[in-house]
């Protein structure tokens, strides 16, 4: 179900003639410890939100494109419901069961609350079909104006299935994920970085436990890593105490 995130906005800052110096105050976002991440300086220009808020129309449009509308839909592929959640997603959303036995209501909230987190990203394929953009109300784009004001504008951290696109960004999920295919054994740097080794390394994971082999690392993914670390743990703790 996860797939691509919209890849992080880049903007330059494009010097003209000096203005003289005025009182105008200079406009700055606040970048909280792990939050925002990435930055420029623009000269004559605004923020402005980069997409509206996702309707109830987006979801009904979503949900016919993955299951045909189906909230019992469980064709034994993995993915359940109108929304079409696999089981890691799911329960890291906090609920249990199975998603084509909750009722709508509560598919519906689920898919608004992932949607919320991470945008359309955990539907790569029905969002681009369907022209849906990410949501998040902490994205901002650069909008021309009159004011000589400079602002510093900043892109919401990346969300979503890790991959290599984001390779020059910083991610903590994206170093926690590394620790964790290092303790499972494959060697990579541990650095927050995902480039081309640690998608060669998520890769070759993906295929040892016969996942589909895309080099992204969403929820079905993430969910085997955990499960696989927990095990390892499991196992050394066990021999721990038959010592």
């Amino acid at each position: 179900m996860a797939k691509h995130a919209s890849p992080r906005a880049h903007v330059r800052a494009h010097g003209k003639h000096r203005q003289p110096r005025t009182n105008a105050p200079v406009l700055r976002t606040v970048v909280a410890a792990g939050g925002l991440t990435g930055g420029a300086i623009v000269a004559g220009a605004a923020l402005a939100p980069a997409a509206h808020a996702a309707t109830a129309d987006d979801f009904a449009r979503l949900r016919m494109c993955e299951s045909g509308g189906n909230y019992q839909a469980n064709t034994g592929n993995g993915f359940y419901g109108a929304y079409q959640f696999d089981l890691g997603t799911w329960q890291g959303l906090g609920y249990s069961g199975r998603p084509s036995d909750a009722a709508p209501s509560t598919q519906d909230a689920a898919a608004r609350q992932l949607e919320s987190e991470r945008g359309w990203s955990p539907w790569p394929a029905c969002s681009r079909k369907l022209g849906l953009g990410s949501s998040h109300s902490s994205d901002f784009s650069v909008a021309s104006s009159s004011s000589s004001h400079a602002v510093i504008v900043h892109t919401s951290r990346p969300s979503g299935p890790m991959s290599e696109q984001y390779a020059d960004v910083f991610r903590g999920d994206v170093k926690q994920l590394q620790k964790d295919l290092h303790l499972l054994g494959y060697q990579l740097d541990v650095d927050g970085h995902f480039g081309r080794q640690t998608d060669a390394v998520v890769r070759d994971f993906q295929k040892a436990s016969n996942l589909t082999v895309d080099g992204l690392a969403g929820p079905q993914t993430l969910h085997t890593v955990k499960t696989a670390k927990a095990l390892l743990l499991a196992q050394s703790n066990g021999r721990i105490l038959r010592v």
